[in-house]
């Protein structure tokens, strides 16, 4: 869809589609009922044909209705048609939450979706379990979640699973990850280079053979918000699109973003290693550190809490082999915040602001 002839606000419904044998496309038909909400993802259980999918009412009175909840149905496959919607156990009605983008595993039995309540970093994953035909309530997954958003998590078979975060280290904003999982058991979690992985967001990434793949971006050259990218690869070898392409610096750098606990300095995540490789071995440039504090405290001590913080930055690139010399470190204290909280906030939007921006400059300029 392209934005880029609306010269006034509008609201879109978002509708999923589906191809036939011929690779003809056919729009999926919910009830005459519900005919203004937005259905921006939908799973399907290929055993008994029923159907998870999110839904968002845009123009709806309440708050509440108006954020996405999962709901469940039954899918005619010979006529694109979901009949007997209903919420799904745990749409996120009975918890106030938001609930969006549920995935299913090749067996069915495994349900993983994108959450957003009080009780979250964020937006995190969780997962539910069927037993005995119910479905468990669900429990967060750990293992994959970080201070800040991951969503958009889409099962390839039952053997890669792959989703979108902002807490983990990447080029900026959404990035795409994958991890092998046997059931619940996640391996190693593994971050796309670039083509796929950009300096926007990218999610949605999914196989659609050994050899391409389909993902959605709003990387700079599309032509709408957010586009659709097909991707055919030389080699049948998912791993071959992970080293292939280094990102491109230092036209396309966007800052990196290294979040911190609560009144702590110790680093969290690591520097890209894109970034060492390239101030290694570049004479021109250096890095400027920037240390940052929440609001609460004192201004003398956020400003000594927010140089700690940039020095344990300072200390990782010395480790990793850059030289001092193109280091600057710096303290912001709580000023310069990512997040407005002179009105207070949450521990989530707190948590935004208790980070070290590290800055690639051109020397002199």
């Amino acid at each position: 869809m392209s934005h880029a002839n609306l010269k006034h606000s509008e609201v879109f419904a978002v509708h999923p589609f589906v191809n036939d044998q011929e690779g003809n496309n056919h729009k999926i038909i919910f009830p005459d009922s519900i005919l203004h909400i937005s259905v921006p993802s939908i799973t399907l259980n290929e055993k008994t044909n029923q159907v998870i999918f999110t839904v968002m009412q845009p123009i709806a009175n309440k708050e509440l209705d108006i954020i996405p909840h999962l709901y469940q149905g039954e899918y005619d496959v010979e006529t694109f048609t979901v009949s007997n919607m209903k919420l799904w156990d745990y749409s996120g009605y009975e918890d106030s939450s938001s609930c969006a983008f549920a995935t299913l595993n090749a067996e069915n039995n495994i349900l993983v979706f994108s959450k957003m309540s009080k009780s979250t970093n964020g937006a995190d994953l969780y997962y539910s379990e069927l037993k005995n035909g119910e479905w468990t309530q669900p429990k967060e997954y750990k293992e994959l979640n970080t201070g800040l958003d991951e969503m958009y998590p889409l099962y390839n078979g039952d053997s890669i699973l792959t989703f979108s975060s902002t807490g983990r280290p990447g080029y900026g904003n959404l990035d795409v990850y994958y991890t092998e999982v046997n059931g619940l058991t996640i391996g190693e979690i593994k971050h796309f280079a670039s083509p796929i992985n950009s300096y926007g967001d990218d999610f949605n990434f999914y196989y659609y053979s050994p050899d391409s793949a389909r993902y959605a971006s709003n990387k700079n050259g599309g032509i709408g918000d957010d586009d659709i990218y097909i991707l055919k690869f030389s080699e049948p070898a998912k791993d071959s699109v992970v080293e292939d392409v280094e990102p491109p610096f230092p036209q396309n750098w966007v800052d990196q973003i290294l979040y911190f606990d609560f009144d702590k300095f110790e680093l969290k995540e690591g520097i890209l290693v894109d970034l060492v490789n390239f101030i290694k071995n570049n004479d021109d440039y250096q890095v400027i550190i920037s240390g940052h504090a929440d609001e609460r405290g004192t201004t003398e001590y956020n400003m000594k809490l927010g140089q700690k913080r940039a020095d344990e930055v300072e200390k990782e690139f010395i480790r990793l082999g850059v030289n001092k010399d193109k280091l600057i470190t710096e303290s912001k204290g709580k000023s310069d915040p990512q997040v407005d909280c002179s009105k207070g906030c949450s521990e989530v939007e707190y948590a935004k602001n208790r980070f070290v921006k590290i800055h690639l400059i051109k020397k002199n300029d």
